[in-house]
């Protein structure tokens, strides 16, 4: 039965890296309360408490530090829809507790590590703060991917039970037998999350759930051409994305090289499109604010012009068009036609159908040749 606490009468003890939302579960649990009357004590609610707001007054009736305890909390920027954690940034929809997720081993750890301390193990199994980040998909310590299934159940584990290592149902959430998969892209999340180390340059300017996107995506560039991007489980997805930071780290002509296999495979070289399949169509061809993929953009743009694919400045800024040039010349379209394939401006790998894109400064030399610029 849960009771309304006046004076916080029983404390547990503070955990390493522990989020102000599962202190307040923990209190709320060791006290028989509920969320909102710990929450109630501190002054706060249990909503701010997520948000970031509130923590000295949840230090102060809990005795853990405050400054621990706000490095290891989501704070909440609403005017950008962003979460920082850490020295970690991610947008709002990346970080969520619309379920409880967990390495069922550091569950049973806690427990194994209670018992030889002295604490009451119902009381000392807490939630890491990477838990709640979607672009972290496995336990660093334990190789094992995360999950927020009950082995016994089936549903969905959610925080409406305050313990962190029981479901809805009552069962027990250590007893599950997680699939085993290391991540060295977590490995690097983890310890941006837990201010242990900085992110990587390549990585330090955006949020964690583009950087993942990413570099998944890149790393698919190893399972060559493809019309559409390939499913995965989730165990080859942490495959697929740790090659993907390792072909980032290798550099730019480790990625060359790659993507020279991929129009090796291609059924034609038509275009971006069928030269590099669902690579270009429904990935680096759609705008993207994500600076990684424009800069993976034109790579792929100049892989796509040596291997004759598209011409040199095609869709690209810096060109004018046919019709463009015929207004630079004072000609026609037909004139403006054979006036620049006279002087060799249209590359072999433009193609019908397809509006030539002319390299701007050569189309304007040589409209001043003309004397009509």
């Amino acid at each position: 039965m849960h009771v309304v606490i006046g004076p916080l009468s029983r404390r547990v003890r503070a955990k390493p890296a522990e989020p102000a939302h599962a202190l307040l579960a923990r209190l709320a649990l060791r006290n028989r309360t509920t969320l909102d009357g710990v929450a109630r004590y501190a002054g706060a609610d249990a909503d701010g408490l997520r948000r970031g707001e509130g923590l000295d007054r949840l230090g102060a009736i809990a005795g853990v530090d405050v400054d621990a305890l706000r490095r290891c909390s989501p704070a909440r920027a609403s005017s950008c829809r962003t979460v920082t954690l850490g020295w970690a940034t991610m947008m709002l929809g990346d970080w969520t507790t619309a379920s409880r997720r967990r390495c069922p081993e550091c569950l049973a750890q806690d427990r194994l590590s209670a018992l030889g301390s002295g604490e009451l193990p119902e009381f000392a199994v807490w939630q890491r703060p990477e838990w709640d980040v979607r672009s972290v998909f496995t336990c660093v310590a334990h190789g094992t991917l995360l999950t927020d299934r009950c082995p016994t159940c089936g549903s969905t584990v959610h925080w409406s039970v305050d313990s962190a290592d029981r479901c809805q149902c009552g069962a027990d959430l250590s007893i599950a037998d997680p699939a085993p998969a290391e991540s060295a892209v977590d490995a690097v999340f983890v310890a941006a999350i837990r201010c242990e180390r900085p992110l990587p340059p390549q990585l330090a300017n955006l949020p964690l759930g583009q950087s993942s996107g990413f570099l998944e995506r890149l790393g698919s560039l190893s399972g060559g051409w493809h019309a559409a991007r390939p499913a995965g489980s989730m165990a080859e997805r942490v495959i697929t994305r740790d090659r993907g930071w390792s072909l980032l780290r290798a550099g730019a002509s480790a990625i060359d090289a790659r993507l020279n296999g991929i129009v090796e495979q291609a059924p034609g070289k038509r275009g971006l499109h069928e030269a590099y399949g669902w690579l270009w169509g429904t990935w680096l061809g759609v705008p993207s604010p994500n600076p990684l993929v424009a800069w993976l953009a034109a790579l792929v743009r100049t892989n796509a012009v040596r291997h004759g694919v598209i011409a040199p400045f095609e869709g690209e800024g810096g060109t004018v068009s046919l019709r463009e040039a015929g207004a630079m010349f004072g000609v026609g379209h037909a004139r403006a036609r054979r006036i620049v394939e006279e002087l060799g401006l249209v590359h072999p790998a433009s193609r019908q159908g397809v509006a030539l894109a002319l390299d701007r400064a050569a189309v304007t030399a040589a409209a001043r040749s003309m004397d009509r610029v």
